[in-house]
């Protein structure tokens, strides 16, 4: 009798290591699956911001109404930078974050530049679908290319937050300022904020990716399984941007001066994924 029950105390003990086990597993890989999330966004994020070519900080707008298929043109399209702070919200709306051209060329030959079209835009969390980025890269037909969230190549979801913020551009009298105003400021610098959410458990139906910030409010956004939010900043610089607008010449593309200087200059790495 005694080994009888000694026996189902180890068989249960065992049981309940294996499940631990199991439920650690899931938590780690969840957990790991979020951080190369992360990385991978905010490297092709890095990637097409610094090599952009010509683009203004528009501040604060709601501009997705008008660019959710954009037209950027190959020699006389200015980009557009929005900032904002996608913290507040549960709706599922799409933001642009920005349009515009990037170099694709160089070389190290000025006259070779090579552009291609990106826009970038953010879609609100909404119930249990988490916010998502989307990075859309489209060469040229005749001159035109057109951009949308809805043929990126690039999407990276588990988002829950995300905000331009903290941007530096430069205006027609070549002075750094931080406002949109009414010429256009060349944009300079920018932060990245983003936040990703892991689960420790529960079922994938049950997670919630409400904002931090209206959890406490919304009872609907209070029945989840226990997680983790994952906070990264990152600073990037517009290195490549041109201060004159295009004017069909390729050649002022390389000759006038950029928003960091003409050593900045250099062919663009493109983003090279598994998807």
């Amino acid at each position: 009798m005694v080994a009888g029950a000694t026996g189902v105390i180890i068989a249960g003990a065992a049981s309940f290591a294996f499940i631990e086990s199991s439920a650690t597993f899931k938590r780690l890989n969840n957990q790991y699956d979020t951080e190369s999330e992360m990385l991978r966004m905010m490297y092709v994020l890095k990637a097409t911001f610094q090599q952009t070519s010509s683009i203004i900080y528009k501040g604060a707008l709601a501009c997705n109404a008008e660019t959710q298929r954009g037209q950027p043109h190959y020699r006389a399209s200015r980009g557009v930078l929005c900032s904002g702070n996608f913290n507040n919200a549960n709706d599922g709306a799409v933001n642009m974050i920005a349009m515009g051209l990037r170099e694709m060329g160089g070389y190290g030959t000025p006259a070779q530049s090579e552009f291609q079209a990106y826009g970038i835009y953010y879609k609100n969390p909404s119930g249990n679908r988490s916010g998502a980025l989307y990075v859309d890269l489209e060469r040229f037909t005749d001159s035109w290319a057109v951009v949308s969230p809805m043929n990126a190549p690039f999407e990276f979801t588990r988002l829950t937050e995300f905000e331009v913020n903290s941007v530096q551009a430069m205006d027609d009298n070549r002075d750094i300022v931080t406002t949109a105003g009414a010429g256009e400021n060349v944009a300079m610098s920018a932060e990245i904020r983003a936040v990703m959410r892991t689960f420790v458990g529960g079922q994938t139906a049950a997670w919630r990716w409400c904002p931090a910030a209206m959890i406490a409010g919304n009872p609907a956004c209070q029945n989840s399984p226990r997680y983790m939010d994952m906070e990264k900043r990152m600073k990037v610089k517009f290195s490549n941007n041109i201060l004159t607008p295009p004017t069909g010449d390729s050649s002022q593309y390389s000759l006038p001066r950029r928003a960091l200087g003409n050593l900045y200059y250099f062919r663009g790495i493109v983003p090279v994924m598994k998807q």
